[in-house]
């Protein structure tokens, strides 16, 4: 067996043959305009595709583009394989595929990539099948290229990569058995057929190239590339390159190949205020606003954080940045601010909800629900909207994710098990899910408390009432029972004792504040001219 280090040798050997073969270099980056920026990522990096990001995004369309190559072998060579590259998870994008060149075995493609709505962010995600390819071919051209290398012919004798193709195509039986003994790890047997055809190779590629009208290149491979020394370097190079090949095959063949274009603005500076506490006030016709508190401590007057119409808000672990929700296009969206109401950038768009934002406890991503692959899922993005992927994934609803303090675990509510919704948890990156609640009435809005006590609203006791569980869902416990039998629900958790939760007071809903330590209890005071108050977020 050979090993991997006679095989880097290989490697090595194979390019330095290859040396005269010119490589294309990127396109100069273009000044920026007020788009975003695209980025590209191969995930994870590897090695059997070239992917260079040309453009960023310039200009009114903020236009980006990609280039792909196959890096299995040297350029226009090939390493044995094609790579068949497809679109998929577009998002606010239109794409376009530009192929650069079409009959060569390697590939060499361009991408380009404008966002349809250039405030939004964007993501691409290319995935990627290498297949194996005809080595009976791909070492023909092999050995063309290799012949011509070490016999240049001059510039009056160029000769286009489409007559190098085809010559291959024409000459490739001749080493058919060749090939086939080398990938078979008969190299004794390769190399005795190989001495065998080699005349005869290079005679009907010289008779190819003259029918093709490069008559010069005929003259060169007839008189010269026949000689014992000739034979000798091109032999040893066509067995350096076949364990480069086999190599290739046994080690990528039905690995898949994933890419990741986005189209984001950079995670934002911390604005200089901050928030502890939030909630949404209901304005009348379809209109809301949010409030916040600098503290959350009784008594405190609440003030306007953005003027525009919004609801559901979280708040970052240090309170200076607000996710919220709103309306694009009667659709609601996913949006960030800072404290103070500023710097307003869209996350997430599409023609499908996506909603109830999170933080992660380092303020760095957030979990959310969304519409976008039908039903109702869990996704999770950084906070500048990029590489939004799906973590939770059944047919019917999955809603209302919050992360545990720890930062291991998200708590959701869902519908999946038939009948109402009932309380799950999961891993942060969406494995093991379970459910931790069983009965015939909702069980929703799960927060964390710390210590991983999970708080939640349930309509258990006939209306609405808050209740606490540990995180395997053991030792639940009521934490609410108002004598008017009034729903209290939407409960939200801080990083204290402190828990918020709305209740109805009359005819509206108001937000009542309690210290799970003391048992004391505060109303928030309500906002002259709303219809309510409702959907309070602690900074997490």
């Amino acid at each position: 067996m050979i090993s991997f280090h006679l095989l880097k040798l290989y490697r090595m050997v194979f390019f330095a043959i290859g040396i005269f073969l010119v490589s294309s270099s990127p396109l100069p980056t273009r000044a920026q305009s007020p788009c975003l920026t695209w980025q590209i990522a191969v995930n994870p990096q590897d090695s059997r595709v070239n992917a260079t990001l040309v453009n960023t995004g310039s200009g009114m369309n903020c236009l980006g583009s990609a280039r792909f190559s196959n890096g299995t072998g040297l350029p226009l060579i090939g390493g044995g394989y094609s790579l068949e590259l497809q679109a998929h998870n577009i998002q606010n994008a239109n794409l376009q595929w530009i192929p650069l060149a079409d009959l060569i075995p390697s590939l060499d493609i361009q991408l380009h990539v404008s966002p349809i709505v250039v405030s939004a962010p964007a993501q691409v995600l290319i995935q990627g099948k290498m297949t194996l390819r005809s080595w009976i071919w791909d070492g023909s051209l092999f050995l063309l290229r290799t012949a011509l290398a070490l016999e240049p012919i001059g510039m009056s004798c160029w000769i286009p990569e489409e007559q190098l193709v085809y010559t291959a195509v024409r000459v490739s039986s001749i080493v058919g058995a060749t090939t086939s003994l080398a990938a078979n790890g008969d190299w004794i047997g390769a190399r005795r057929e190989f001495s065998q055809v080699a005349d005869e190779f290079y005679t009907r590629a010289g008779e190819v190239l003259r029918d093709a009208g490069v008559g010069c290149a005929f003259d060169v491979l007839a008189k010269k590339a026949k000689t014992p020394v000739k034979i000798a370097k091109i032999s040893l190079a066509f067995l350096t390159w076949m364990p480069v090949a086999i190599f290739d095959y046994f080690y990528y063949q039905g690995r898949p190949v994933e890419i990741e274009l986005e189209y984001y603005s950079p995670i934002p500076p911390p604005p200089q205020t901050s928030v502890e506490f939030a909630f949404t006030a209901a304005m009348g016709n379809d209109m809301y606003k949010i409030y916040g508190l600098r503290r959350a401590n009784k008594g405190e007057i609440p003030f306007m954080v953005t003027p525009m119409n919004a609801w559901h808000p979280a708040l970052s672990k240090d309170g200076k940045w607000v996710a919220f929700e709103s309306s694009v296009n009667n659709e609601t969206q996913i949006f960030l601010m800072d404290a103070d109401g500023n710097n307003i950038r869209q996350l997430t768009s599409g023609s499908t909800p996506s909603f109830q934002p999170a933080f992660s406890p380092d303020g760095q991503r957030i979990v959310f629900a969304s519409e976008r692959d039908g039903g109702t899922q869990i996704f999770v993005m950084n906070i500048n909207g990029s590489k939004q992927r799906k973590l939770a994934a059944m047919p019917s609803a999955n809603f209302a994710p919050e992360y545990s303090l720890s930062a291991n675990y998200i708590t959701f509510a869902s519908y999946r098990d038939g009948g109402e919704a009932e309380i799950y948890i999961m891993n942060a990156d969406g494995a093991n899910q379970r459910r931790l609640t069983n009965n015939s009435v909702e069980d929703e809005k799960p927060c964390f408390m710390p210590g991983d006590q999970i708080i939640y609203h349930s309509k258990r006791s006939g209306h609405y009432e808050v209740y606490s569980m540990n995180r395997d869902g053991s030792t639940v416990q009521q934490l609410t029972r108002h004598p008017d039998s009034k729903d209290n629900f939407q409960p939200a958790c801080s990083t204290s004792r402190l828990i918020a939760y709305g209740h109805i007071e009359g005819t509206m809903p108001h937000i009542v504040i309690r210290d799970l330590g003391t048992g004391a209890e505060w109303t928030v005071p309500a906002i002259v001219g709303a219809q309510g108050e409702l959907g309070p977020a602690w900074r997490r």
